[in-house]
């Protein structure tokens, strides 16, 4: 395949992949160096904030101040690569205040030579 064409094939494969994610019924996310680079449309809304008011936050910024801890241990052990994969449930908490329960699918991902925490919930 000649470069052009290569560079075509990719474009077109990134568009497909960004239609996916951001047309996902399920919120999905990427945190790295303990805060998120990135949330689809679906996440930022189970949340109620817009996407760019959760980029750089914390994921402590959006859980009950009781379910942290469990949070922040899951996230030792994905990135310690003591588990791949986890799921589990916490309470949420909406940029109103409300609390919501979320069940959170994690996973480690390479990203740019990195590996930073990617996953999926439902609220």
């Amino acid at each position: 395949m000649s470069p052009p064409l290569r560079i075509l094939g990719e474009l077109e494969a990134e568009v497909q992949f960004r239609t996916l994610v951001e047309q996902s019924l399920f919120g999905i996310y990427i945190l790295q160096d303990g805060i998120f680079r990135y949330v689809n449309p679906r996440f930022a809304e189970i949340f109620a904030y817009t996407q760019e008011e959760i980029i750089d936050r914390s994921p402590e910024d959006l859980v009950v101040t009781e379910d942290w801890p469990l949070v922040k241990e899951n996230i030792r052990r994905r990135l310690s690569g003591e588990i791949e994969k986890l799921v589990y449930s916490v309470r949420g908490r909406r940029k109103d205040g409300a609390r919501i329960d979320v069940e959170i699918h994690s996973t480690l991902t390479e990203l740019q030579g990195c590996h930073p925490g990617s996953g999926q919930l439902r609220g």
